[in-house]
């Protein structure tokens, strides 16, 4: 069982195909999943770049956990989501 899947078992979910991205946001932890290439990090924003767009995240101590292919698991305080779409 990856990591990803261990997130959302938690929270009684599953992964879902049917969106092109995924971003679940707990009380100091986030899931981003789905994105081509990570443009930023730095502990207080993280950038994730999507086929059309991108995922910015904004926060306090953040850092990546976890990073597989295509998904990241954020340890620290998320304050803000920006999702851009192109």
């Amino acid at each position: 069982m990856s990591f990803s899947s261990d997130f959302f078992a938690d929270m009684g979910e599953t992964v879902s195909d049917a969106l092109s991205y995924d971003v679940y946001v707990r009380s100091h932890s986030a899931y981003v999943g789905g994105f081509t290439k990570v443009g930023k990090v730095s502990d207080e924003e993280m950038v994730f770049i999507l086929k059309r767009g991108k995922i910015t995240l904004r926060g306090f101590d953040l850092k990546i956990a976890r990073l597989e292919e295509l998904s990241a698991l954020i340890d620290g305080k998320v304050d803000a989501v920006e999702i851009e779409n192109v």
